[in-house]
């Protein structure tokens, strides 16, 4: 794996949702765009997938442990 590669795909994907997430109308959601947030979050999960398995992680290990650890995070704040 080429980790400049991966990791210049990983930036782009990333601008690419936060540039859609901006665009976003403060007052629901235009279809088009929302689909077209899905994908770019779809691509930008599957380069994440792809590293993790070559790093041999777990992604769902690595997605419930940060889940776990925001949800705390959340519940100290609320209290």
């Amino acid at each position: 794996i080429n980790h400049e590669h991966l990791a210049l795909a990983l930036f782009i994907e990333a601008s690419g949702v936060s540039k859609k997430i901006q665009a976003l109308p403060k007052e629901g959601e235009a279809i088009e765009l929302r689909d077209a947030l899905a994908s770019d979050l779809g691509e930008l999960l599957s380069l994440v997938a792809i590293y993790v398995d070559y790093l041999g992680l777990n992604l769902s290990d690595i997605a419930f442990t940060t889940l776990n650890h925001q949800f705390q995070k959340y519940i100290k704040a609320a209290q």
